[in-house]
């Protein structure tokens, strides 16, 4: 006897349920997950990401340099943190996405590429640009959302 899964789909047509291997990511809620937690497929979309974004950035016209600053702090920045929030990834992984990041916004900000990276990712208040990190921001926005559960009394699981 094979019994194979199924499901039913719109019209109630039986479906062979597809099965999939625990490290295959799938796209849920914007972000891509595995059921082993692996988080490697989601770093090849926000690489995507990444080289869509330097394209962009590329073809605007170069003395525009506000609407090239406020495209990676309203709209870049969001679009790559989004996904992150269900995934635990450490500051390794996030370093081939965060190296041309600091390389596009050293131009924008009109700085040389070898400007310390120290400088730039230190706070305002001690002489830094505030510049912060994509795994810096990761680990603000996981404690922001754990601050948030502690306060609502809602269950983490």
């Amino acid at each position: 006897i094979c019994i194979t899964p199924t499901t039913l789909d719109n019209s109630g047509t039986p479906q062979p349920v597809e099965w999939l291997e625990a490290d295959d990511a799938q796209r849920t809620l914007g972000s891509f997950i595995a059921p082993n937690g692996s988080f490697y497929r989601q770093l090849e979309v926000l690489h995507d990401t990444l080289n869509a974004w330097r394209n962009c950035i590329k073809n605007m016209h170069s003395g525009n340099l506000c609407a090239k600053w406020l495209c990676y702090k309203n709209v870049f920045i969001k679009k790559i943190m989004y996904p992150l929030i269900g995934h635990s990834i450490d500051e390794d992984a996030l370093q081939q996405i965060q190296q041309p990041v600091d390389k596009e916004v050293l131009h924008i900000l009109g700085l040389n590429e070898h400007f310390p990276r120290a400088v730039l990712k230190a706070p305002l208040m001690y002489g830094g640009l505030g510049c912060t990190s994509i795994h810096g921001q990761h680990v603000i926005d996981k404690l922001i959302l754990f601050i948030h559960h502690i306060r609502e009394q809602g269950r983490i699981s």
